[in-house]
């Protein structure tokens, strides 16, 4: 007997086994249950979150023969012809190889007839947004005015790219990706059932590795149960994604916190050298720095972790070396940084150059710190300066004035002004390596002059 991978095998047959979708199969399950379903609904999100599945579900519940039922039997003969896929009266249709016009047409032909042996004719179109927009323009009518006995669905990832005149005849229902939390919970049932041992921790890197589809966290599940024999490891999930151990990561952190780029390079260049894949390793360091900032900002009992107990508790002794401030400026190098490996064709050299700037930031200091720090020097050195008004002698009496303006001397020679602006220079020189003297001891002072001077601080806000 063919093999039955574990996607099809442990598809949801009924609305209660949908995985993460509660708004949208409660309002069918009512819809139905009230009598209020409609001739055409759109279902639209990412891939392998059940928008397909439940259009099967859907088109069991409204054929079936104790139906229309919100809880189909899955037993008779409509519900077990549409579970394999080959009921006459449902219909499913990929839109990526009907996409002209004369298909559309020879829709619009077959629907005139009634179903063969079901209550409705189900039309399941798939990636409907494949269709071109003459097929759409040809398909409005009938979409509009079908007859009572069909109903459509229509499955996309891409709603946007449907005409707008297509939403307006749609109900239509938006699926989520699905919590990591839910996918845990769906992987141990399935592997219970199968008698697979599997890590928890492992379990939970699949879920998080897959992005919120189910399809794809049952896929990698039944291609990890091969490759360890009936055994899922950590190890093995690593291996199977590429990606660096977690370890690692808390390692490489580690050297950017203790200001060792040398370290961090190493790492790195083991890490490709095993074949590992830069964009991957990338993206594991944002989520990294994305969960210490949730602790730095939240808290250890945040519900916006996705992480295991040994791994949260890890994460919060990490995240004590690293301020909000520091957390944030991490979080905006590395993306710009992915952003750069997607652009470019050299991989390498953007995450080394990220790692060194990173590693050499502890100098860094948020600018409303330093500005306060000048704030407090320039007071300190305002209380220290000589009043003006105590130093200014008496103005001198009219008479006074006139005897002394009458002792001006001559201005002085062309000779004698250049040997003043010498003395001038010579003057200012020794004040600025007095000044020069002062910021090595203080380095306040240091930060003020330069400041001052134009000097580029890299400071961070």
């Amino acid at each position: 007997m063919d093999y039955l991978v574990l996607a099809r095998r442990y598809r949801p047959q009924t609305f209660d086994e949908v995985v993460g979708q509660e708004g949208a199969t409660t309002t069918l399950r009512n819809a139905i249950a009230a009598g209020r379903v409609a001739h055409a609904y759109l279902f639209s999100g990412p891939r392998g979150v059940g928008k397909t599945t439940t259009a099967r579900i859907l088109a069991k519940a409204l054929n079936c023969e104790k139906g229309p039922t919100a809880s189909p039997c899955n037993a008779c003969q409509c519900c077990t012809s549409i579970t394999n896929g080959d009921d006459l009266d449902v219909i499913e249709i990929d839109a990526a190889s009907n996409t002209s016009v004369d298909d559309v047409r020879v829709l619009r032909d077959n629907v005139r007839f009634a179903p063969a042996r079901a209550r409705y004719k189900v039309y399941i179109i798939d990636e409907v947004h494949m269709l071109s927009r003459s097929a759409f323009n040809a398909f409005l009518k009938t979409l509009e005015e079908p007859p009572g006995h069909v109903k459509f669905i229509f499955c996309t990832t891409e709603p946007h790219r449907l005409p707008d005149t297509i939403h307006s005849r749609c109900q239509r229902f938006d699926f989520r990706r699905i919590s990591v939390a839910d996918i845990v919970r769906r992987l141990e049932q399935i592997c219970r059932h199968e008698g697979t041992k599997a890590e928890p921790e492992a379990i939970h890197l699949i879920a998080r590795s897959t992005k919120g589809g189910m399809r794809d966290a049952e896929t990698l599940l039944d291609q990890l149960t091969s490759y360890g024999g009936g055994k899922i490891l950590v190890k093995n999930v690593e291996e199977a994604l590429g990606a660096l151990p977690r370890r690692d990561i808390f390692a490489l952190v580690d050297h950017l916190a203790d200001g060792q780029p040398d370290h961090a390079l190493a790492l790195l260049h083991r890490a490709i050298q095993d074949g590992k894949d830069t964009e991957s390793l990338l993206n594991q360091l944002i989520d990294h720095v994305r969960s210490l900032l949730l602790l730095s900002v939240c808290g250890p009992e945040a519900a916006l972790l996705d992480e295991t107990p040994e791994d949260t508790q890890a994460l919060d002794r990490q995240r004590r070396r690293f301020s909000t401030d520091a957390l944030l400026y991490m979080s905006q190098v590395l993306w710009d940084t992915l952003r750069k490996v997607k652009e470019s064709a050299q991989s390498r050299l953007p995450i080394e150059l990220a790692l060194v700037k990173l590693a050499q930031s502890d100098g860094l200091q948020p600018l409303a710190e330093l500005l306060q720090r000048l704030q407090a020097l320039e007071s300190r050195l305002g209380a220290a300066a000589p009043n003006p008004a105590s130093s200014t002698a008496r103005r001198p009496e009219p008479a006074a004035a006139d005897e002394k303006k009458k002792s001006v001397p001559p201005p002085a020679p062309v000779a004698d002004r250049a040997e003043a602006q010498a003395e001038e220079t010579e003057r200012r020189a020794e004040e600025h390596s007095r000044r020069q003297d002062q910021a090595a001891e203080n380095p306040v002072i240091r930060k003020a002059l330069d400041i001052l001077q134009g000097v580029v601080v890299h400071r961070e806000k």
